[in-house]
């Protein structure tokens, strides 16, 4: 977006059951002087060439400032995923990092206890599936979210028109901090709560930097993690009709995940001491973001690295040796996951708890493994094949 130009709201709810008050919010937000944007209107931007759930979601994406989540009695719409579009929505701006309001009716609230007693019981008169129970469960087992019962929508403006000047001193603030520390950054590589650490520089920000950074980008990433799970590639089919040439290039393929290995080595071991600096001295904030923005690059090409064995078209014989060596780099995917979620979890829960007098010591450690058992019938497999053909 160019500078200077109207934060963009954007509306999220399932859409014939909130008709009016989604318009009674666009309205309220258009009074703010703000952009709202709400699928329905001949306002939102559509690209011909996408389904209706990409559409919003990648609303969301690239032009959603503030994001309003707003859940009445439907879940709506449900994504092959399970997923509906507004839970697709809120993720892709909880990943997103911009500021979320959430408000839930009041009567699904009201009703909420009941169902988490009697999860098996006939709510069909309240809300259309259970589902929806789950999402708003989800919703309020966030630390972070705040969630605001609603009965109208002029409550729901009410608290809008009350909370959004805050948004706006935050942003004042911010904008006096980033000059006086003269910060240089791309904001496209840092979001609002890693900005936001770099501006306070508390005792230990370096790690919790790195914590979120990390966490951060590897959200970013889930959508191709998803792409994995359900066996999705878009990929050019690459054809093998003999075992030679397809052991050939497994053997190849295979050698790429000790190389990737080497480097996640060498960035951990080497290049995040440098970056959080020596004992006394500030870390490099650059070089901190860099570090983890390659961790979560090699993450990215452990899943494309898995996602090509899909791509492969060989005769039914050799499926199973396909299938094996596409579980190779599972455990890595898995593990960089495990480390991102406790680095983050333990640097802050420690930082959180630090005296000035104290000092504390977190061990992380992250290893990669290959299952060896899938590598024994790997070799197994290939040796079958070989008597076979």
């Amino acid at each position: 977006m160019p500078v200077g130009y109207k934060p963009a709201v954007f509306v999220s709810s399932t859409c014939f059951d909130l008709s009016q008050i989604r318009t009674d919010v666009k309205s309220h937000i258009e009074l703010l002087g703000l952009d709202p944007v709400l699928s329905e209107f001949q306002s939102f931007p559509v690209n011909p060439s996408q389904d209706t759930i990409r559409n919003c979601r990648d609303n969301v994406k690239n032009r959603a400032d503030i994001f309003i989540l707003i859940i009445g009695g439907r879940y709506g719409y449900q994504h092959k995923s399970g997923k509906s579009v507004t839970n697709l929505e809120y993720i892709e701006a909880k990943n997103k990092g911009i500021p979320i309001y959430i408000f839930i009716s009041k009567e699904i609230l009201n009703i909420l206890p009941v169902w988490q007693k009697n999860k098996e019981g006939d709510f069909t008169s309240f809300v259309d599936t259970p589902k929806l129970f789950e999402f708003i469960d989800d919703l309020r087992n966030i630390s972070e979210n705040w969630v605001f019962p609603f009965e109208s929508s002029q409550y729901i403006n009410s608290i809008i028109k009350q909370q959004f000047p805050y948004l706006f001193m935050d942003a004042l603030n911010i904008k006096r901090k980033v000059e006086k520390q003269g910060l240089n950054v791309d904001d496209k590589k840092y979001c609002s709560q890693s900005l936001q650490i770099l501006i306070n520089k508390d005792a230990g920000w370096e790690y919790r930097l790195f914590a979120e950074l990390l966490k951060t980008y590897i959200q970013q990433l889930q959508e191709k993690r998803r792409d994995l799970e359900y066996g999705i590639s878009f990929g050019r089919k690459i054809n093998f009709d003999n075992v030679t040439d397809l052991t050939s290039w497994l053997v190849n393929h295979i050698s790429e995940i000790s190389y990737t290995t080497q480097l996640l080595e060498k960035l951990t071991n080497e290049g995040l001491p440098v970056a959080f600096g020596k004992p006394g001295e500030p870390g490099d904030e650059k070089y901190i973001q860099y570090v983890a923005q390659r961790m979560s690059e090699i993450y990215g090409k452990f899943i494309d690295w898995s996602l090509e064995l899909i791509t492969l078209n060989v005769v039914d014989e050799f499926l199973e040796l396909v299938n094996l060596v596409s579980k190779l780099a599972s455990n890595c995917i898995e593990e960089i996951e495990d480390f991102s979620t406790k680095a983050h979890n333990q640097i802050n829960d420690a930082l959180d708890n630090l005296n000035n007098t104290e000092e504390k010591t977190i061990n992380l450690n992250l290893t990669l493994t290959i299952p060896s058992d899938i590598t024994i019938k790997i070799n197994e497999e290939t040796e079958r094949l070989r008597k076979l053909f």
